[in-house]
């Protein structure tokens, strides 16, 4: 179990080696960002929607998870891991079909979690952590009610998403449409939905069951696309790039690029 309490007037970032296991990620106040080798994953109530989100991650081998904090950041964060050994135990009844992102790596369930869920990880994160005794066993009754919480919803979503698999819905590459001609305009989730006719959370689920993708982590990594293709094609600068890309910081910017692209904005660009 981590847990974080961030509040920043400069952009910040941390890292840490995430181990194999199903991640449990929640930000009960404020929003953050968290990365998994290239997966974005944007956490809390964050610009655009009015519900906080919530994440499942799975981690089939150990993953370095960096966490982005933006200038005037304000956020409460909680990440517990459960290890599959643990999962497949409790859950040796559910049939295997439905526990397909077990098996697979940088799989993610974004969830939207209840206001008790919610008020159970404000509980966690006031409680003084112990290594043995009452505070122990409260904490692990009190991990053991989030991660049921959120496992119902991903089982609850199984069914939709290997329908919604077969047949994208109209409405979902109009979604992916607007997304791909967004360029700098201020993102907003809520818009989109409305704009296509789908809820905030049925737009999320669909979203990542049809093209495999978060709606966020697509947004960011059109931007990102657009960014190089403008560095490459059009002569701008790499500040200008970063800028385009939604980066505030060049050296982030690079460190992205570097990840997606295997190869530095500079190099990049001396290759016309």
């Amino acid at each position: 179990m981590r847990t974080a309490q961030i509040n920043t007037a400069q952009h910040i970032t941390t890292d840490m080696c995430a181990l194999p296991g199903l991640k449990l990620a929640l930000v009960v106040d404020g929003c953050a960002d968290f990365a998994f080798n290239g997966l974005d994953c944007a956490l809390g109530k964050t610009p655009g929607t009015t519900k906080n989100t919530g994440a499942l991650i799975n981690l089939v081998r150990p993953e370095l998870c960096v966490q982005h904090c933006q200038p005037q950041t304000y956020a409460k964060t909680l990440s517990v891991y459960f290890s599959h050994d643990w999962l497949l135990q409790s859950l040796q009844n559910t049939p295997a079909q439905r526990l397909n992102m077990l098996e697979q790596h940088l799989s993610v369930h974004m969830w939207e979690p209840s206001k008790k869920a919610l008020a159970i990880a404000q509980q966690i994160l006031l409680t003084p952590v112990s290594g043995c005794g009452v505070p122990k066993l409260f904490l692990e009754s009190r991990c053991i009610e989030l991660i049921s919480e959120a496992l119902l919803s991903l089982l609850d979503s199984a069914p939709h998403c290997a329908g919604a698999m077969a047949s994208p819905d109209e409405r979902l590459i109009r979604a992916k449409a607007l997304l791909d001609n967004c360029n700098c305009a201020p993102f907003s989730l809520q818009a989109i939905a409305e704009r296509v006719g789908m809820s905030i959370s049925s737009l999320q689920r669909h979203f990542q069951c049809n093209f495999h993708i978060s709606v966020a982590q697509y947004h960011r990594q059109q931007r990102l696309k657009r960014a190089i293709d403008a560095l490459k094609n059009e002569h701008i600068t790499i500040s200008q790039a970063a800028d385009l890309a939604g980066y505030s910081n060049t050296a982030n910017f690079s460190t992205a690029v570097k990840k997606k692209y295997g190869a530095t904005p500079k190099q990049l660009q001396n290759t016309l």
